[in-house]
Order: C-alpha cells, then sequence, then structure tokens
C-alpha cells in the first residue's frame, strides 16, 4: 500500500519571481491565479510573504501566496499561472505591448497612421504588463497603431477588418 501524506493547514502557491520585479512585490498585493490544466478557471492568492534573500544563481526570489478560497480541482506540484495587480489606474490609455517599440529602453516609440503614411511617435510609458502598456504621452484615444513590420515613412491605409491595426483605449489599468 502506498500513503501519500500532505500537510494540514492553509493553501499557499509558492512561485519564483524573477529579482528585477522585486521593487513590485508587495506582502498584501492581490493576484489572480489559474492552473495550466484549468486555463479558463481563476482564482483569487495573496501575496503572503516576499523571501528577504534572492537566490544568486538563478536570480529570483521566492514569493509565497495565500489562497483563501481554494478551488476544488486545486492539486499538489501543479503548475500555476500567477498575476499579481502592482497598480490600477482608472481610465488610462493603454496598447497591446507588442505594438511598443524598445520598450526597455529610455525612448520607447510606436508606429501611427497618420495622412495615408506610417509615422514614428515617441510615447512616454507608466505600467507595463505582460499584454498591454499605459502610454501617458505621444499616443491619443482613437489613434491607430502599426505592429511590425511597418516601419515609419512606408503609406499605409488601413483596413477597418484585417486586424493589423489596433486603437489606442482607455482602460482600468
Amino acid at each position: 500500500m502506498l500513503i501519500e501524506l500532505a500537510l494540514d493547514g492553509p493553501t499557499e502557491l509558492v512561485a519564483f519571481a524573477r529579482e528585477e520585479n522585486l521593487p513590485d512585490l508587495r506582502t498584501g498585493d492581490d493576484a489572480v491565479a489559474s492552473a495550466d490544466a484549468f486555463p479558463e478557471l481563476s482564482f483569487e492568492a495573496r501575496v503572503a510573504r516576499v523571501a528577504p534573500v534572492v537566490n544568486p544563481a538563478q536570480g529570483t526570489v521566492e514569493i509565497r501566496f495565500a489562497v483563501p478560497k481554494p478551488p476544488m480541482y486545486l492539486r499538489a506540484d501543479m503548475t500555476i499561472s500567477i498575476n499579481v495587480e502592482v497598480a490600477r489606474r482608472d481610465g488610462a490609455l493603454v496598447i497591446p505591448v507588442e505594438t511598443v517599440r524598445d520598450l526597455g529602453s529610455s525612448a520607447p516609440w510606436v508606429v501611427v497612421a497618420l495622412d495615408g503614411r506610417a509615422i514614428r511617435r515617441p510615447v512616454r510609458v507608466g505600467i507595463v504588463g505582460d499584454r498591454e502598456v499605459e502610454i501617458l504621452d505621444g499616443v491619443a484615444e482613437g489613434e491607430r497603431l502599426l505592429p511590425l513590420p511597418i516601419e515609419p515613412g512606408q503609406r499605409v491605409r488601413v483596413a477597418l477588418t484585417d486586424g493589423s491595426a489596433v486603437d489606442a483605449t482607455s482602460r482600468n489599468r
């Protein structure tokens, strides 16, 4: 007979975040988690502990998340994706992260469709997420942003149905 023992007590998740994320993580921050086996389902979690040391070999820090209402499907050693809300702004202007070029640099920019041409436009970014970027300056709501491989100076005609251009939109971010 094989017996597997599990500790009794509150459910928690353990994750290893890159050390460059440390400035954004605080005990008590809300998070949303989902198991890779059930990606359409999510559950609440909260940052319970940020380890005081960084693993020098991997450049990561251990983060423990409390799960106040664990879902029935949650099992030990599952692969879990966790998104921590580190900031929120109501009415933020956001665009897809893939439309911002040189995002990690001191001079990020986008390509905007203007009068039949692709125009390079410098932007000032705020909150950067995995999928969206808050734009503080440089793009107005409703402007058409062009994806790669379109380069500044090219002649463009934006078709509303092809899905290649995106509009800058205001949302809670």
